[in-house]
C-alpha cells in the first residue's frame, strides 16, 4: 500500500477547532497514530480522512476519530510500620567554628 497524499502528520483538532493532538501516518506500515498535546482537554476529536492506493492504483478510504477521556487518578491509603529512611544526627556543639576577625 502506498499513502495517496503524502503527508505524515496533520494537526487533530477538537470540533471547536482547537489543535488538541496530532495524527501521524507510517509511510510504510499505513498505521494510524493520534498523539495528544494538550493535556487539558477531553472529548470528541474531529475524525481524519485516510486513504491509500495498492500497486494497481486501487484507493481505499476510511476514518479514523478518536475520543479523549479524562484520566482520574486514584489512590489508596498506606502506611508504614518502621522509619523508612534513617535519621542523621548531628551534634552542633561537636562542630569547630573558625571566625576570622579584622
Amino acid at each position: 500500500m502506498k499513502m495517496v497524499n503524502q503527508l505524515t502528520s496533520v494537526d487533530a483538532k477538537s470540533p471547536a477547532g482547537k489543535v488538541v493532538g496530532t495524527f501521524t501516518v507510517d509511510k510504510e506500515t499505513g498505521v494510524v497514530t493520534f498523539t495528544p498535546t494538550d493535556k487539558s482537554y477531553s472529548g470528541d476529536v474531529v475524525a481524519v480522512k485516510v486513504q491509500a492506493a495498492d500497486t494497481n492504483g486501487t484507493t481505499v478510504e476510511t476514518t479514523y476519530t478518536p475520543k479523549i477521556t479524562p484520566v482520574v487518578p486514584t489512590s489508596e491509603d498506606a502506611t508504614s510500620t518502621d522509619i523508612q529512611v534513617p535519621l542523621k544526627q548531628v551534634n552542633l556543639y561537636s562542630l569547630k567554628v573558625t571566625a576570622v576577625c579584622q
